[in-house]
């Protein structure tokens, strides 16, 4: 058995074929290739810090595919389900908008631009606002018409009056 202390470890063992050894040295030793791997490796982390940034600005869009198919299984009759879906598909992007710097602040940094993907993300969510406010309107629950803002209208004024007297 070989011991655990990583000296001879592994010395009457051939390298497997297709194993390329001096890459290994070459990294180990340093030199100028290692800073150019240092390099390589912090825009790799930036570039990937990005892209999981915009990753996170996408996800509203499957969250929205999901309330559009439960809204459309609620049907447009009033019941309590409905209207519950119907608010919950308001609330929730509201949040999320006024969360959004919490939402992004991992990926604050200078070498991480924030702003493009946090503008897409309150866009989603503004869109999913907006299809819960459209079946508010298909439930009649928003006030559009002039009767949901007066509460007892007055008759309209004659413009012209008649009397029914015959003339001999």
């Amino acid at each position: 058995m070989p011991p655990l202390d990583g000296q001879g470890v592994g010395k009457g063992i051939e390298d497997p074929p297709g194993w390329n050894g001096s890459k290994n040295k070459q990294k180990s030793e340093g030199g100028t290739r290692g800073h150019v791997q240092e390099a390589t490796t912090a825009t790799l982390g930036a570039n990937l810090k990005q892209q999981k940034c915009w990753e996170l600005a996408q996800s509203p869009f499957r969250g929205m595919l999901m309330q559009g198919f439960m809204m459309w299984m609620s049907g447009n009759s009033i019941q309590i389900f409905s209207i519950i879906i119907t608010l919950t598909s308001i609330a929730t992007p509201v949040k999320s908008i006024v969360g959004s710097g919490k939402t992004f602040q991992p990926f604050r940094g200078g070498e991480v631009d924030v702003k493009g993907p946090r503008l897409l993300f309150c866009l989603l969510h503004f869109g999913g606002m907006l299809m819960g406010l459209w079946k508010l309107n298909k439930l009649g629950l928003l006030p559009t018409h002039v009767s949901d803002w007066i509460g007892a209208p007055h008759p309209p004024q004659a413009l012209q009056f008649t009397s029914g007297t015959v003339l001999a």
